[in-house]
């Protein structure tokens, strides 16, 4: 294994294991104990069983009972995306948006994290695009007046599904069937949304007959729930590295691909922009191309803010749903950015090709290095925004030192070295200050 496994890998593990082991009985017994036991609750509950069935079927076809098979299941359902990604691109963006877009994704630190790791963000991230994206294609078949039902049973089918995998599954569901159902309503099509409410509802409803029959009964999903909602309220971990202000989701996800958060302002001004002229000075509807892209604007939007506001959830898992989105959108910006210097002279066009192969070439060199610098390398174990930020800011530090060796900045790098528990280079730092400045504890004592 290429890293250490946390709680949450290992709780995943045994909790599959079980369920090879007993079937559906072990769903019922891990209920039983989350209810039972409060030292239960610090794994997943198990209103998770979607993915639980999954790694417990990964181990099965692969003969592998540890972490690894999580892993597996991981790298594919990252793979999975990347192949959506693709999709989305070929059927609602330019081809070198399309281009940009996976290449951005392929190198994005977090979710290469997330494919290496036995943690269920990456099928959540994966199904929740693919419910974005069949969002997307009702788009299209509203805009155009068509009345085929594939696409929107397969939006149905596809959210229903995710609700059973995490919790996170039900907000993706919900959000995209607003975008589907207010679109609907918009183009005096009430009649026409009956199939997606009626049939959200229903599957909304198996999913959670299936978690009422798989954890034992009604009582039994009410208390999981309670109980899970109040040990996360509760849960040290969360309250320490997952709290804080709402803008460091927004910077987290600014350290992982600086670039990508950059290009995907370009986009929504660009994008804003066309729906702008479009519906309100035009007074006509945007294309369908256009109008899909506003529902994939709409979702990740919306998703980021209701994340940002939740207590405890500054977590760049919580937001994997989101990588696709982001690094569409981010493609598609830098390909209109890109579009801007065809009008140029020939000479002007040639120095304008050169420069943005070298910032594109700059760009993915620096997200592959961040990869391994942050996760791999010590890493930080986890993408909670606290532990991103505590490396961006040691690694800060470490830079303030190598062009001011000062001891003021190699006191304030031990500092950095013991927020993320490096404590030998926390002693070395301190031993170089006071190398520096022998009487530097001393007048710092005074000081203070």
């Amino acid at each position: 294994m290429l890293f250490r496994s946390s709680p949450d890998e290992t709780n995943y593990t045994a909790q599959a294991q079980r369920l090879l082991r007993e079937g559906p009985a072990g769903l019922r017994g891990i209920a039983e104990e989350y209810h039972r036991d409060p030292a239960a609750r610090l794994a997943g509950p198990p209103t998770r069983a979607g993915y639980l069935w999954a790694l417990a079927a990964t181990m099965k076809l692969t003969g592998r009972a540890d972490e690894s098979a999580g892993v597996l299941l991981s790298c594919a359902a990252s793979i999975g995306t990347l192949l959506l990604v693709a999709l989305i691109g070929i059927r609602f963006f330019p081809p070198w948006a399309t281009a940009f877009a996976l290449l951005f994704l392929a190198i994005f630190p977090a979710e290469l994290e997330l494919a290496r790791r036995a943690w269920a963000d990456a099928l959540v991230g994966m199904l929740g695009l693919a419910v974005v994206y069949c969002a997307m294609e009702v788009t299209r078949e509203i805009l155009q007046n068509t009345r085929r039902r594939f696409w929107q049973a397969a939006f149905l089918i596809s959210g229903s599904v995710g609700i059973v995998v995490k919790e996170f599954g039900a907000v993706t569901f919900a959000l995209a069937a607003l975008w589907v159902v207010g679109l609907f309503m918009m183009r005096g099509q009430l009649r026409e949304s009956r199939f997606v409410v009626i049939g959200g509802l229903a599957g909304a409803a198996i999913s959670l007959l299936y978690l009422v029959y798989a954890v034992g009964g009604f009582g039994a999903l009410i208390a999981i729930v309670a109980d899970w909602r109040g040990a996360h309220v509760a849960n040290q971990y969360a309250i320490e590295f997952q709290s804080g202000p709402p803008g460091n989701l927004l910077r987290a996800m600014h350290i992982n691909s600086p670039f990508v958060g950059v290009m995907q302002v370009v986009a929504i001004g660009y994008l804003l922009r066309a729906l702008w002229k479009r519906m309100v000075e035009a007074s006509s509807w945007p294309e369908a191309a256009e109008m899909a892209r506003g529902c994939l604007l709409w979702f990740a939007f919306i998703f980021f803010c209701l994340t940002m506001l939740l207590p405890n959830w500054l977590n760049l898992r919580y937001v994997s749903v989101l990588f696709g989105p982001f690094c569409l959108l981010s493609g598609w910006g830098y390909a209109r950015l890109v579009e801007t210097f065809t009008g140029f002279p020939r000479i002007g066009r040639a120095i304008a090709a050169v420069a943005l192969s070298a910032v594109t070439l700059l760009s993915a060199i620096s997200d592959f290095r961040r990869f391994p610098k942050f996760y791999v390398n010590d890493g930080v174990g986890d993408l909670s925004v606290k532990l991103i930020l505590d490396r961006a800011d040691m690694f800060e530090a470490e830079r303030v030192v190598k062009r001011r060796p000062t001891a003021e900045n190699f006191l304030a790098l031990c500092w950095r070295y013991e927020q993320n528990w490096r404590y030998k280079d926390s002693i070395a730092a301190c031993e170089n200050a006071l190398k520096l400045r022998p009487d530097f504890a001393r007048s710092e004592e005074h000081t203070s």
